[in-house]
């Protein structure tokens, strides 16, 4: 009879050479409301696959290790090394189908196609491939999907208020993504793992302090990616609806903590409302969420200090990204805003909704400046400006305009009718 070790080495293998083959998946699931392209299906395919072969080749490894060392302490060791990579891979597997069918049979369609249509702006302002999202996990870190937007809401949080939320997880893929994005990420974690050391070049940072550093920074830079690219609409949701303000150590050592993120979003959000004006163009948002944050966190302790200065992030972005991907950033100037839109945009829907609710008109309506050129992010910026101001009777009427709004928006449904300041029925279908 073989060995417990040679059952469990089999047994393993068996299990990864079930799920070597995933290209019939997607089929076999009959996805009727969930559209995901080709493209992006092979490369999550291919995720899959070259993850399964490195760790058959690890399998294969360890036996011939075992064969000629006999060295059963290592062997184990390893063994569970390469079980511990192969549960996260199967989770992987379990939590894109399972993603895909929730998406297809019990989400609202039309909160998951604005999900879509944010990561394609997302990624247009980037000059990169837009990614499919689906419903996730909300604790566990990214792993092997790498082309999915693995959208961290639970189940009844699909709604206007958290869609903004989908640009951090883009923004991991951002990273992978883009060279210069990539390059920064990996100078700055080096810096992070050896602190004290301004120059890293040519030296060597602990293994497990350079692989929690690259973490944070990512963590970190994916915030920022979201700040950048959607102002208040994703520091919003983040700090009020996500963030943990009592969490002041990182979850299980694997990042950065709920607070230090809060304090680096604020300091990121900042610097952008400096930008382009001598006062902070955000600083009505700037004011209420810094309220809410540090009432929240009451009397705890000091955050520790943020690896990184948001202060140099936002230079960063505007001296490698600003230069040739001009409309990335969520502008708080009025410059081509008729094309590319931005704040000052956001703030007249919100003050257009502001004077309903003082004036008691209902149902609220869909500002008559809307157009054909019109973005989803000053939608979502408005509707958030809009809610740090009013009463909170006043969210659900707030949630169903800014909704109608991002679907007139994305459905192209202004183009077709010729008009604008129509408040159309909330039913109708978003243009994939």
């Amino acid at each position: 009879m073989d060995s417990m070790f040679e059952l469990r080495l089999m047994a393993l293998e068996q299990s990864l050479s079930r799920a070597k083959d995933p290209s019939g998946w997607k089929d076999r699931l009959q996805l009727h409301n969930v559209w995901f392209e080709e493209r992006i299906w092979d490369w999550v395919i291919m995720d899959i696959k070259r993850e399964v072969d490195r760790l058959l080749r690890e399998v294969d490894g360890i036996r011939h290790e075992k064969d000629v060392s006999g060295n059963s302490a290592e062997g184990w060791r390893r063994y569970n090394e390469v079980h511990r990579a192969s549960q996260e891979l199967f989770r992987d597997c379990i939590e894109l189908i399972g993603g895909l069918a929730l998406r297809d049979k019990l989400l609202d369609g039309e909160i998951c196609q604005l999900t879509d249509a944010l990561i394609v702006a997302c990624a247009d302002g980037m000059l990169t491939y837009p990614s499919p999202s689906i419903p996730a996990h909300l604790e566990l870190p990214p792993r092997t999907l790498g082309h999915v937007v693995r959208m961290s809401m639970r189940f009844p949080e699909w709604t206007i208020w958290t869609l903004s939320l989908a640009a951090y997880e883009f923004g991991h893929i951002a990273i992978r993504e883009i060279p210069e994005l990539k390059e920064y990420c990996r100078r700055q974690a080096e810096v992070a793992a050896m602190p004290g050391t301004d120059d890293p070049e040519g030296m060597t940072a602990d293994r497990n302090q350079l692989q929690h550093a690259t973490r944070c920074v990512e963590v970190l830079m994916a915030d920022a990616f979201a700040t950048y690219t959607l102002g208040p609409a994703y520091a919003c949701p983040a700090l009020l609806l996500q963030f943990n303000p009592l969490q002041d150590e990182g979850s299980a050592g694997y990042g950065p903590s709920d607070v230090q993120r809060g304090e680096f979003v604020l300091g990121i959000l900042e610097e952008m409302g400096k930008i382009a004006a001598s006062q902070n163009d955000f600083d009505i948002v700037l004011r209420e969420l810094r309220n809410q944050w540090h009432m929240a966190r009451g009397h705890a302790r000091n955050v520790e200090s943020v690896i990184l200065d948001p202060v140099k992030v936002l230079e960063f972005f505007t001296n490698e990204v600003d230069g040739y991907r001009p409309h990335a950033r969520y502008r708080t100037d009025r410059k081509d805003e008729e094309l590319y839109g931005g704040w000052t945009i956001a703030k007249e829907w919100a003050g257009h909704w502001q004077e309903q609710i003082k004036n008691r008109d209902a149902p609220l309506e869909i500002p008559l400046t809307v157009s054909p050129t019109s973005k989803l992010r000053d939608a979502l910026n408005a509707a958030w400006l809009c809610r740090l101001q009013a009463k909170p009777e006043m969210l659900y009427a707030i949630e169903i305009v800014a909704k109608d709004l991002c679907v007139t928006i994305t459905s192209g449904e202004i183009a077709k009718k010729g008009q604008t300041g129509q408040r159309l029925n909330p039913g109708m279908n978003v243009r994939r």
